[in-house]
């Protein structure tokens, strides 16, 4: 054999053997670190005393993030937190990584002395799109936040209301009756559905929107629409909701196959949680769910509900329990983010 040929035998010998080294290495990092169920909550007693806390619902462990700082959701992937100032003002926003570890300033609005900061949310991974108001012009603003670059840059006259899921687009709204959907390169698609007195509630894909159509005193219909950027297409109503309806807020699972809705039995006088099956308007789960609050997250499995206030709903069985007194947490608090998150 030709000393040539000697050396491309040990090369590509060499070659193979790294490549299964690499992806022995990712699988088994992989198989390591599995994604996590990780519930966000803030004890909430004034601006000064906030604290912000993870819990692995899988295991009970839990730590603290964000200390001294209100914290939003994380971000579309799961890669990172957003948090802010409350007091005093101006108002910052801060970024972390999911697990609450290096943490850092990215915007400060003593920077902006003209803007004052009315409102946020992340529009993708590397982009928090937020509402201000000019002091100077007296008017509202969309602005873009690159959380990497900390650009601050002014996209349009008006304010966003909900954003996409998929961040491609917004719901922009620029005064009475106005509204529009609008995406970075400055799009718009006209609406005229009445986002004031009606509720739109995108999937978590971003590709759909439920909400309740032909509302009546003691009954109303669920539909469905396609939206994106070019329109809302194929509105169609999936299900007649024969009970009365107790907010219009409508709840997503994470998977995207169930839509979630309060509903009250004057007979009974019980407030239910009533999953609702995409695909046929089924009745997927119909639980008696007392609570009182009209924020309410799906697990990352789709088990289980839980509002605001820390009640919690498990699907399967009907059972009723309290997030917060299964931990012993004693102080004031809230649910703010229920999500599968891949930690290093």
């Amino acid at each position: 054999m030709s000393s040539r040929n000697r050396i491309v035998i040990i090369a590509v010998t060499a070659f193979v053997v790294l490549a299964i080294g690499v992806a022995a290495y990712l699988f088994f990092r992989q198989s390591g670190n599995p994604p996590r169920s990780l519930l966000l909550y803030t004890n909430y007693q004034s601006p000064e005393t906030i604290t912000n806390w993870i819990v692995n619902t899988d295991t009970g462990e839990k730590w603290e993030v964000g200390k001294g700082l209100a914290v939003w959701h994380w971000s579309p992937s799961g890669k990172s937190l957003v948090f802010h100032t409350l007091s005093p003002l101006p108002r910052q926003i801060w970024i972390s990584n999911n697990d609450g570890s290096n943490l850092h300033l990215v915007l400060d609005s003593k920077d902006y002395s003209d803007l004052e900061i009315k409102g946020f949310d992340w529009l993708t991974d590397k982009e928090i799109i937020v509402n201000v108001v000019s002091k100077a012009e007296n008017s509202g603003f969309v602005y873009l936040l690159n959380v990497d670059t900390r650009s601050f840059e002014r996209l349009n006259v008006g304010n966003f209301m909900r954003v996409s899921p998929n961040g491609k687009f917004w719901v922009q709204w620029t005064n009475q009756d106005n509204y529009h959907l609008m995406d970075l390169s400055k799009n718009l698609s006209p609406l005229t559905l009445d986002l004031v007195s009606e509720l739109y509630f995108f999937s978590p894909d971003g590709n759909q929107w439920a909400y309740f159509c032909d509302r009546k005193e003691s009954s109303s219909s669920l539909c469905l629409a396609d939206v994106g950027i070019s329109g809302v297409k194929n509105e169609h109503k999936i299900v007649d909701v024969e009970t009365r309806v107790v907010t219009l807020d409508i709840w997503w699972s994470q998977d995207g196959k169930y839509i979630g809705i309060q509903t009250y039995n004057r007979n009974t006088n019980e407030i239910r949680f009533r999953a609702i099956d995409v695909s046929d308007g089924s009745i997927a789960y119909d639980w008696i769910f007392p609570t009182q609050d009209t924020i309410n997250f799906w697990s990352p499995r789709g088990d289980k509900i839980i509002d605001w206030g820390g009640l919690l709903l498990d699907l399967k069985t009907g059972q009723v329990s309290n997030f917060f007194a299964s931990i012993d947490e004693t102080v004031p608090s809230y649910v703010v983010d229920w999500r599968m998150i891949e930690v290093p």
